[in-house]
C-alpha cells in the first residue's frame, strides 16, 4: 500500500510540474468516490451502438450528459487517448453442491 502511495505522489507531481498546477490544486480522493449506486443503475451490457452510450462531462464544476460520438467537442486539440483494449473474462464461478456446501473457483488465466 506504501508504495501505491509514493507512486500516486510521485505521478501527481510530475503533473503539477508539466501542467504549471499549483499546489493548492485540489486532488481527487478515493473517498470522493464511495455512493450509494442502486443495482438497476449498473449497465449489465454494451449499447448496440457504442458511440451512443452517454457520456458524463464536467466543465468548471457544471455536470452534464452528452453521448461518447461527441467526445472531440470537449477534448482540447492537444489531447492523448490511450485505449485500453483489453478483455474482461469470468474470474470468479461460485457454485453449490448438492449437500449444500460453497465451491468457489477463480480463474487466473483466460
Amino acid at each position: 500500500m506504501i508504495f501505491f502511495l509514493k507512486l500516486i505522489n510521485k505521478i501527481k507531481y510530475l503533473f503539477r510540474k508539466r501542467l504549471k498546477i499549483s499546489s493548492n490544486f485540489i486532488y481527487t480522493q478515493i473517498s470522493d468516490y464511495n455512493y450509494p449506486l442502486p443495482e438497476s443503475k449498473i449497465a449489465q451490457h454494451p449499447v448496440d451502438k457504442r458511440d451512443k452510450s452517454k457520456l458524463l462531462i464536467s466543465n468548471n464544476g457544471i455536470i452534464k450528459e452528452s453521448i461518447f460520438e461527441n467526445i472531440g467537442k470537449y477534448l482540447p486539440s492537444d489531447s492523448l487517448i490511450v485505449f485500453n483494449d483489453t478483455k474482461v473474462i469470468r474470474a470468479r464461478m461460485q457454485f453449490r453442491k448438492e449437500t449444500g456446501a460453497k465451491i468457489e473457483i477463480f480463474i487466473l488465466e483466460p
